[in-house]
């Protein structure tokens, strides 16, 4: 596989809920080891810690870095984030590396977690109980007519 091309990676089984099981990430360097070939890979939100096998990598050389956000160039080389990390931040949800402790509406806390990460609320939010009646930072819960036609 060539350099700068835009591949997945499957997530490990310690992803939460809101995780992608596969995760974009765009190859950023290589380097050959007793006739293996491993993979540095990036995603729009850093470089990823180790390496990667052809075998942990799915191409799709449809995709462009500019239709995945990721610019290699303006990412921080020194500061590489784990596989985990990486699903925490591509999910537009909170998770367990993200969540607040608020009382009060985190649409307008200057101090959520959540909102300055540009998260939404999730359950393991607001004191592990997800019950904040003031927070307007949460996701929508589902539609009632997408629960009566998943039934039939």
């Amino acid at each position: 596989m060539p350099k700068w091309m835009i591949c997945t990676i499957r997530m490990p089984s310690e992803r939460n809920d809101f995780t992608p099981k596969n995760l974009p990430v765009m190859i950023c360097g290589f380097y050959k080891k007793n006739n293996y070939i491993r993979y540095k890979v990036c995603t729009e939100n850093g470089i990823l810690q180790g390496t990667y096998g052809r075998e942990q990598l799915t191409p799709y050389p449809e995709y462009t870095s500019q239709s995945m956000r990721i610019d290699y160039k303006k990412l921080d080389k020194n500061n590489l984030i784990t596989l985990t990390q990486a699903g925490e931040m591509y999910s537009k949800l909170g998770g367990r590396l993200s969540y607040c402790r608020c009382k009060t509406d985190c649409s307008v806390s200057k101090r959520c977690k959540c909102r300055l990460m540009n998260k939404f609320c999730t359950q393991h939010c607001h004191g592990g109980n997800g019950g904040n009646k003031y927070c307007r930072n949460c996701p929508p819960p589902p539609m009632l007519t997408d629960a009566v036609n998943n039934t039939s």
